[in-house]
């Protein structure tokens, strides 16, 4: 029986000094999270689409805190703050538009692409009119449909992020990712007003 407690004891010491030598990577960058307002969320939670997911990311901006999120890729743990665009205040030119199969804007290509994109958008802001001039103030604008699952997000994240990693370490630079997540687009538009509303309109 003694022996039998031993074991347990060193299984726990060797599970807790495991999960103390984890590596995380933070996005935009590990002194970010000095922040006293920062909220997690857990994607292995359950988030039936993307719409749940970015009611509970409101509720935090809403209570005046900056919500990241947590999942894994493989091995690695990812931190990631979802940036806020209010009222589409962030420029176009600093926003590249990645859905799960293309990226939008002037590139409009596949996804697959995506390793050749990064390092244009980044580091060449001359080379395409819709380039950040400041690749500090770039953001990529990750836009899925509302009922899209999260699997779905977590494989374009974890896309995202491993590609930018690639092309940091091999410019030796810091530079951050921030990313928003836009899922309005496939939202249909309002219904036209009813004719009672369009026969008093002006001619």
């Amino acid at each position: 029986m003694r022996h039998i407690l031993i074991l347990l004891f060193a299984c726990i010491i060797l599970s807790c000094a495991d999960r103390s030598s984890e590596t995380i990577n933070y996005y935009p960058n590990k002194d970010f999270y000095k922040n006293e307002k920062l909220v997690g969320i857990n994607l292995e939670e359950e988030y039936s689409n993307i719409t749940s997911l970015m009611n509970r990311i409101n509720q935090i901006y809403n209570k005046d805190s900056i919500p990241y999120i947590d999942f894994n890729i493989k091995d690695l743990k990812v931190n990631l703050v979802i940036s806020q665009n209010p009222y589409g205040l962030i420029s176009e030119r600093n926003l590249l538009e990645i859905t799960k199969d293309s990226i939008k804007g002037c590139h409009n290509v596949s996804i697959e692409k995506l390793d050749s994109i990064l390092p244009e958008y980044y580091y060449n802001p001359r080379e395409q009119l819709c380039n950040p001039v400041n690749p500090k103030r770039a953001a990529i604008d990750v836009s899925l449909k509302p009922k899209e699952n999260i699997e779905t997000l977590k494989a374009l994240l974890s896309k995202i992020i491993l590609n930018f990693d690639k092309i940091r370490v091999k410019k030796n630079d810091t530079l951050d990712l921030y990313v928003t997540i836009n899922y309005y687009n496939s939202i249909l538009p309002p219904p036209p007003p009813p004719p009672e509303i369009l026969k008093k309109a002006p001619e």
